[in-house]
Parts: structure tokens; C-alpha cells; sequence
């Protein structure tokens, strides 16, 4: 195969991603619609709901620390301190044997989880944030 041919080959491959990546944008932010729309819903639902009762549980109520931790991470894919890691785990209604010193624990978990290679942290505006890694 001539250069040229390989050179042509190549700027029809670039052309074939390109339009590949503008339908994915395309249908992202379809989606990105769709969710403030179904978000919208539910608030507005939410705002004039006269039950009153407990909202329902995302996660378990009672599991362990180092579930709740990959739980709260795992749902914050850009990133997450510490501290809202907790407040998270207090919001979902998440308890565990142990909320005494709760921080001081979480800390102890992502500290594994760094050695495990199973999150990373990242300096984000002077603050230190932690998110899941890809790999396995």
C-alpha cells in the first residue's frame, strides 16, 4: 500500500470517528434533556407530595463503611471530599455500627482504597477530592 493510499485511508477513518463522536454528542445531549426534565418532575412532585413519609432508600440502610464509601464514590464520578462523602451517607440515611468518629474512618477507608489503587485523589481549587479509578 502507497502512502497515499494509507493517507487516504486515514483521513477516511478521522472522517468516520468524527461523525461517530458528533451523533454520540448529539444523543448525550438528548439525554442531558431528558434527565433535567425527569429531575424537574421529580422535584415538583416531591415539592407538593402530601405523603410525608421517609423517601425511599437508594442504598441499604445498614451496611458496611467500605460499601457506603464505594457507594457515595461511585455516584459522584467528578469527584468527592471527605466531608460530603459523609453528609452523603447522612442524607441516603446510611448507618453504620460505628458514626462516632465517622470522618476519621471514612478517611481510613479512601486511605485503603488509594493503596488498592481503587480511587485517586485529585487537588481540585485547593481541596483534595477523591474519585473512582477506571481500571480494574
Amino acid at each position: 500500500m502507497k502512502t497515499s493510499e494509507q493517507l487516504a485511508a486515514a483521513t477516511q477513518r478521522v472522517l468516520e470517528l468524527e461523525r461517530k463522536k458528533q451523533q454520540l454528542t448529539q444523543e448525550t445531549l438528548g439525554v442531558e434533556r431528558e434527565l433535567e426534565k425527569w429531575q424537574q418532575i421529580r422535584d415538583l412532585l416531591k415539592s407538593v407530595s402530601t405523603d410525608k413519609t421517609e423517601s425511599p432508600r437508594l442504598v441499604p440502610a445498614k451496611i458496611g463503611l467500605t460499601e457506603a464509601v464505594r457507594v457515595v464514590l461511585g455516584k459522584n464520578p467528578q469527584g468527592i471530599s471527605p466531608v460530603e462523602i459523609r453528609d452523603q451517607m447522612i442524607d441516603y440515611g446510611i448507618t453504620v455500627k460505628n458514626n462516632e468518629n465517622l470522618l476519621r474512618d471514612i478517611h481510613q477507608t479512601l486511605r485503603r482504597f488509594r493503596q488498592r489503587g481503587i480511587v485517586e485523589r485529585v487537588g481540585v481549587g485547593g481541596r483534595q477530592i477523591y474519585r473512582l479509578t477506571t481500571q480494574k
